[in-house]
């Protein structure tokens, strides 16, 4: 019995996991939406007694957190919606926790099953993002934006695309990594292909923070030769894209 109840429970987490880049995608709503559902689904699973702790043991991050918050409350010349957009940002806290203990609780066969899905979002939004800047238009019918020269993808009137394969495009290769120890070439390949989707997105502060990323994975990383011609192919690309 403990069984079976426990497979429902990680199938469901697993379920949340899948759900939340999607929910991403369709909107705002829906991305705050699987906040909440990962939260209540953290707190129904994890002892109280454990949130607790985990909040004493970082009390000090949150209380500077609290107190940058309260500053530019106080320095802005509309305090109402600095303070709404203040407290908004503590759910990336929440969401960062509930997450973190869903890749935890559920097990390595589960954590494969959300890799390969992730890998195979990212690889969807790269072609319907070249399929968008090549054509047009994208397979929901979504037109590129001439005016700013934007791709935007699946998110319709929303220039974030390249924001979102930033984050959850690097985030699935170290699932990749990790979990399935994929050889060098596949890492270049998909490096590469993440970082100039990126590029053609024309989001500047996403290419940028993925060549920041870059500069530290290659700090931190024991295959430097490897990010070291990642990052060259990488600049000669861009350079002569950016001259076309």
């Amino acid at each position: 019995m403990f069984e079976k109840t426990r497979l429902r429970t990680e199938n469901l987490a697993l379920l949340l996991l899948i759900l939340t880049p999607i929910f991403y995608i369709i909107g705002s709503l829906f991305a705050n939406l699987s906040i909440l559902l990962l939260f209540v689904f953290y707190l129904l699973i994890e002892p109280k007694n454990k949130f607790l702790i985990l909040l004493k043991k970082y009390k000090f991050y949150l209380i500077f957190a609290f107190l940058i918050l309260l500053i530019n409350i106080l320095n802005s010349e509309n305090s109402n919606l600095s303070t709404i957009k203040g407290v908004a940002f503590f759910r990336y806290i929440l969401f960062g926790i509930s997450l973190s203990f869903l890749i935890n609780f559920i097990s390595k066969k589960n954590i494969k099953i959300y890799t390969k899905f992730l890998v195979l979002l990212i690889l969807f939004l790269v072609f319907d993002s070249f399929l968008q800047f090549f054509l047009k238009k994208d397979i929901f019918g979504f037109s590129y934006i001439e005016t700013y020269k934007r791709i935007t993808g699946p998110f319709g009137d929303e220039m974030i695309i390249g924001s979102y394969l930033l984050n959850i495009g690097f985030l699935s290769l170290s699932f990749l990594n990790y979990f399935y120890k994929i050889e060098m070439k596949y890492n270049i390949f998909l490096f590469l292909l993440i970082s100039i989707t990126i590029l053609f997105t024309g989001e500047r502060s996403a290419f940028l923070s993925a060549i920041y990323f870059f500069a530290l994975v290659f700090l931190i990383s024991r295959e430097k030769k490897m990010i070291f011609l990642i990052g060259f192919i990488l600049i000669i690309l861009s350079t002569l894209l950016i001259k076309n």
